[in-house]
């Protein structure tokens, strides 16, 4: 195990030139080229989706598998010496260069912006507007209307119908009424008792006159007469 250790550690001072390593900073900078770099970033962009987001943060927590954890836990542990692991500190710190770090800062912070504003603000701003909508412009609306018809329109409606049926049925009613009285009632009345007089009271005027006369005063008048022959003359 020591004999191992030893050949690694000789293996990380020396391993692959200068040319290598130069490369493998680029390749730190470029982080596995622009495509891998596109999706990280695409996966950056939706990082905390519910089904993608546990398995990238698993994915993070172990730097994409087990087997390529291992080898970078590995390289960090012992990776080109002493001083390379503290540039390689340094460098995932920074998160491979101030440039790319600004980038990604840039593009989490729009995500988490998007994110924020997707799925906090603009559901907040519509639970808001839909509250308020439904428990103070709705009942204020409702509240204004039972006010404006209670108090303005039923009490127009109430003042017309009364000025209608003083100034316009109630006259009206009353001009009808006179009307009827006057040609219709009045004549009928009179009518009526023209021929009651004409037809009845008259003729019993006649016929009461008559009886007393024939059997009243007639048979009076005889007797008197009678009387005064037989007992003057």
């Amino acid at each position: 195990y020591i004999t191992f250790i030893s050949f690694f550690n000789f293996f990380n001072c020396s391993f692959y030139s200068y040319a290598y390593s130069l490369c493998l900073f680029i390749s730190n900078c470029n982080f596995y080229s622009y495509t891998y770099s596109l999706f990280l970033f695409i996966s950056n962009c939706s990082f905390y989706s519910y089904t993608y987001g546990p398995c990238l943060f698993i994915s993070n927590c172990s730097f994409y598998s087990y087997t390529y954890s291992i080898c970078l836990f590995i390289s960090n542990c012992s990776f080109y010496s002493y001083t390379y692991s503290l540039f390689l500190f340094i460098s995932n710190c920074s998160f491979y260069s101030y440039t790319y770090s600004l980038f990604l800062f840039i593009s989490n912070s729009l995500a988490y912006l998007f994110l924020t504003v997707a799925f906090t603000l603009i559901p907040i701003a519509f639970a808001y507007l839909f509250l308020t909508v439904a428990f103070t412009l709705i009942p204020i609306a409702l509240v204004y209307l039972f006010l404006t018809v209670a108090f303005t329109l039923i009490p127009i409606a109430l003042v017309y119908l009364f000025l209608t049926v003083a100034f316009t049925l109630i006259p009206i009613a009353l001009v009808y009424l006179f009307l009827t009285v006057a040609f219709t009632l009045i004549p009928i009345a009179f009518a009526y008792l023209f021929l009651t007089v004409a037809f009845t009271l008259i003729p019993i005027a006649f016929a009461y006159l008559f009886l007393t006369v024939a059997f009243t005063l007639i048979p009076i008048a005889f007797a008197c007469l009678f009387l005064t022959v037989a007992f003057a003359l």
